[in-house]
């Protein structure tokens, strides 16, 4: 499974991938925590995990804020770009 911010991305039997968001942490009776995830879409590649992230986070911002054109660029750049930086991080550390 790989994480990033509140979003899952799993493997599937049949190659493709599940993209997710965790919702919260669910304990029960035994005090097992248990994630509770929220299924989005399967995508078939990693990839169109990546670009439904970045299209999720921006949606997110537009909600939020009255942007023009440029400022909505900009916000796009910035998500892009932490979402790559998070990505070198990660894979720096692998290896």
């Amino acid at each position: 499974m790989i994480r990033y911010k509140e979003y899952v991305i799993k493997a599937n039997a049949e190659g493709g991938y599940i993209l997710g968001k965790n919702l919260k942490v669910v304990v029960d009776q035994n005090g097992k925590e248990n994630e509770s995830i929220t299924y989005i879409c399967y995508p078939a590649t990693l990839k169109g995990c990546l670009n439904k992230i970045v299209s999720l986070e921006l949606a997110k911002v537009i909600d939020n804020n009255v942007l023009d054109l440029r400022q909505t660029i900009i916000e796009l750049d910035n998500i892009t770009t932490h979402l790559e930086n998070t990505l070198k991080g990660l894979i720096k550390e692998e290896f």
